[in-house]
């Protein structure tokens, strides 16, 4: 039982880095993502919602696949 709480907490604990990286990245993220150049870049915004809705769905899938293996 101990083992299940505490890999709850850790994959729930991934999911909220994850976000809040997302939401409000580091100084050292922004750096790596600032342009070398003075115009600013375009972005498909659709592009990355989908990108971020296909990160999250692999994710679960293998947590859904860890939880199942753990299980049987």
């Amino acid at each position: 039982m101990f083992k299940t709480i505490l890999f709850f907490i850790v994959v729930i604990a991934f999911y909220a880095i994850s976000i809040w990286q997302y939401i409000n990245p580091t100084k050292a993220i922004r750096l790596w993502f600032q342009p070398a150049y003075t115009e600013e870049p375009k972005v498909d915004e659709a592009y990355v919602r989908r990108s971020l809705i296909i990160r999250g769905i692999f994710f679960t899938l293998g947590f859904i696949v860890i939880i199942y293996s753990y299980f049987h």
